[in-house]
């Protein structure tokens, strides 16, 4: 399972689209706030939540990550989700993972 949540709008896997992130992640930024974008991913092994830096999150969690979940944070930096400088381009590149 995927799932994308934006300022606590959540889609699942097939609801996401890319009409959708866009016009939640544009709608934030024209009136000004600080967007909090979540992908959660647990599926084929994986058990990973990625947050944009303006989510508040809980305690730091000092897992290693297996190749494919380093893959994934990779991407996930790449796109500039762990800045406040992204567009609804990179949430949609961020959450196709499979």
């Amino acid at each position: 399972m995927i799932k994308v949540s934006i300022d606590g709008t959540e889609k699942i896997d097939n609801e996401i689209d890319e009409r959708w992130i866009n016009q939640q992640v544009n709608r934030r930024k024209d009136e000004g706030i600080a967007l909090c974008v979540r992908v959660s991913i647990f599926e084929n092994g994986i058990d990973l939540i990625l947050s944009s830096n303006s989510c508040k999150s809980g305690s730091a969690n000092n897992t290693e990550f297996t190749i494919r979940q380093n893959r994934i944070i990779d991407l996930w930096k790449r796109n500039h989700l762990n800045t406040d400088v992204f567009s609804g381009d990179h949430v949609q590149k961020s959450s196709q993972f499979r």
